[in-house]
């Protein structure tokens, strides 16, 4: 081997090398498929709130397989897609509720969230924020300004915190 192929092998071996480098890791690929695939499903979560969730509906906006999609959402959230959608729309209920409109009551705001079973709706929200629904809506129509300051806390800030 002459010194010029050597100099020319290492330069194409550097070459290749600073290549690799630069294309990300299939982990990292994979792990941003991956969000990219969340963000995509919660979206549509978030622009459907109020109506009822399929997984298939979801798995298409997110565009991926419903299995995958489950697959993600497990990884994300330790959680389904339907169990974030109902999380998405407790946020939403408990906003309209912290902030009620002239003749909001719990039932039309539930409705308008997409809850159909009211039962259900009541003793979920308790557990969830650890008040009846119509605690929350009395709040706001006895003291508007605190009422949507916690609002804004807890369905911004405390669904970040709690992943």
């Amino acid at each position: 081997i002459t010194r010029e192929e050597a100099k020319a092998a290492r330069t194409a071996l550097l070459a290749s090398l600073a290549q690799a480098l630069a294309a990300p890791a299939p982990a990292r690929r994979h792990e941003a498929h991956r969000a990219q695939l969340y963000a995509r499903a919660c979206a549509y979560l978030v622009s459907h709130a109020r109506a009822p969730v399929r997984l298939q509906d979801v798995a298409a906006a997110a565009g991926c397989p419903p299995r995958t999609l489950q697959d993600v959402f497990h990884g994300e959230t330790h959680s389904n897609v339907i169990a974030r959608a109902a999380f998405i729309r407790m946020g939403l209920a408990y906003a309209r509720l912290a902030d009620p409109a002239p003749g909001d009551t719990v039932t039309s705001v539930a409705l308008d969230c997409g809850f159909s079973h009211l039962g259900d709706f009541s003793g979920a929200y308790l557990r969830h924020y650890g008040e009846r629904p119509s605690d929350t809506l009395a709040r706001a129509r006895r003291d508007p300004r605190r009422s949507i300051a916690t609002a804004v806390k807890k369905t911004l800030v405390s669904p970040l915190l709690r992943g």
